[in-house]
């Protein structure tokens, strides 16, 4: 894609409002991945204290995929009409939405359904987050750019859990 005259244009942005700007959609996509993959680290507590099975746990997990998969369709479209930013704080408003709910539930409908919430924050960084670097970046330089894109879904995916351990083994499940 060719650059235009417009100042606004992303592909004409400053070096350090690119990073900037990146450093961001970076941090939002390591986040989204952390909190919705957190919730394995603590099944064996909810299910001890609350009597959660392991399987109303898994359909939990289902309906965050199901919430990925539907908000990831309806957040591409809803990004070019009503702009990026708007969904961007939409998805990060629901995610801690979910995130509280999931910290103070207690039973099986609150697990499943605090997950809807999570999944669908998950949506921003599955649809929103790669337009914008695209946007962003030349082609040349998407490479590298999706790459870091990529390991921040990583890595987020993989320390989120883990991190998510800690906290349970040293404080409680509520403070994941």
């Amino acid at each position: 894609r060719r650059s235009s005259d417009l100042p606004n244009d992303p592909l004409n942005w400053s070096l350090g409002a690119k990073l900037y700007q990146f450093a961001l959609l970076i941090f939002i996509t390591a986040f989204t991945a952390a909190t919705s993959n957190d919730a394995g680290a603590i099944q064996d507590t909810m299910n001890k204290q609350y009597g959660v099975s392991y399987s109303a746990m898994n359909t939990g997990a289902g309906v965050l995929f199901a919430a990925i998969g539907i908000c990831t369709l309806v957040l591409g479209p809803t990004a070019f009409l009503y702009g990026r930013k708007l969904t961007y704080m939409l998805c990060i408003l629901v995610g801690l939405g979910g995130a509280i709910w999931f910290g103070f539930s207690k039973d099986t409908s609150d697990t499943i359904w605090s997950q809807m919430l999570v999944g669908a924050s998950e949506g921003c960084a599955e649809a929103t987050v790669q337009l914008s670097i695209s946007d962003m970046f030349f082609t040349h330089q998407l490479g590298w750019s999706l790459t870091l894109y990529i390991m921040a879904t990583s890595i987020g995916t993989y320390l989120g859990p883990l991190i998510a351990g800690f906290i349970v083994q040293y404080a409680t499940f509520r403070w994941v």
